[in-house]
Formats: structure tokens, C-alpha cells, sequence
């Protein structure tokens, strides 16, 4: 919930408690593991994708996250699109691509075809590239599949 409303560092503190449960032996099951890992991990990108200072700050650690994230559920199409906002968002010498965000928003579609944040991310990531064929491919899907997109409204894609 504090990551939706946009107290980053909040929601990094409460999922940071669930790290620090498993680190010291108390039982947290995977899933929930991996989503602090995750929750830890998008604030951090949330951070980069606003702030170029604080973002070089927060890019090495949020891969590191997005990694243990990985570890434990590779499958997860969450997984993958966290991994894809890193590669979107991180400068090209903390490890960012563009090509490899693409690569990881296509595999959060094959896990999940629903998942219409990665519609938008494809959207962005392929404008980024200028290229405009695919960039309107994928906003027009957003638009078709869900056109009052949060995202999508938030980066002007929609009105």
C-alpha cells in the first residue's frame, strides 16, 4: 500500500523487516520473500526513474534485490517486470538496456498476458529505442486492453 501512494523509503523500511525476519532464522515462506525482495526493489527503481542523483545511489542494490528476487521465483511474471524496470531505468554502466528490458517485459507477457503495466513498459522501452512502429503497437494494446491505464496516464500515454 505505501508504494502505491508513493512513500518509497516506507515502503523499502517494511519490506526491509521481512528481510531482516528471514536473515535472523524466523520462518518466511517464499513467495513473501520474494515479494519484499520485489517491493524493496521497485520503490529503488522509482527512485532512479525520478531522481538521476539518488538513482545512482539506489541502481547497484535495486538489481541486487530484483536478483534475489530472481533466485527464489524465476518463473514469476512480477519477477520479470521488476527486472525489466531495472534494465529500463538503470544508466548503461550500472547494467541498464534497453534491449534487455524488452526481452524481460516480453517474458512477464508469456507468464502473464494480463500483466498491462508491461504493455506500457514495452511501449515506453521501444520509444526510448524511437522506434515508433513498435511503440504504437504496444500503446495501442494498452489502449484496446485497458484504457484507463494508471501508468499509461502517468507517463501521458493516455488521457
Amino acid at each position: 500500500t505505501q508504494l502505491l501512494l508513493g512513500d518509497l523509503q516506507q515502503a523499502i523500511k517494511t519490506a526491509a523487516v521481512v528481510e531482516r525476519l528471514q536473515e535472523t532464522g524466523k520462518p518466511v515462506d517464499k513467495p513473501n520473500l520474494a515479494r519484499a525482495y520485489l517491493i524493496i526493489a521497485t520503490a529503488k527503481i522509482r527512485i532512479v526513474e525520478k531522481s538521476l542523483f539518488l538513482g545512482k545511489l539506489h541502481a547497484l542494490s535495486t538489481k541486487g534485490y530484483i536478483m534475489k528476487a530472481t533466485e527464489i521465483n524465476p518463473d514469476a511474471a512480477e519477477v520479470r517486470f521488476a527486472l525489466g524496470n531495472f534494465y529500463l531505468f538503470a544508466p548503461g554502466f550500472y547494467g541498464g538496456s534497453v534491449d534487455l528490458a524488452i526481452e524481460e517485459f516480453k517474458k512477464t507477457l508469456n507468464k502473464d498476458p494480463q500483466f498491462m503495466d508491461a504493455y506500457v513498459r514495452l511501449a515506453q522501452a521501444y520509444h526510448k529505442k524511437n522506434n515508433l512502429p513498435q511503440f504504437h503497437y504496444y500503446l495501442d494494446k494498452i489502449k484496446k486492453l485497458d484504457p484507463n491505464n494508471k501508468l499509461a496516464k502517468e507517463l501521458g500515454y493516455l488521457k
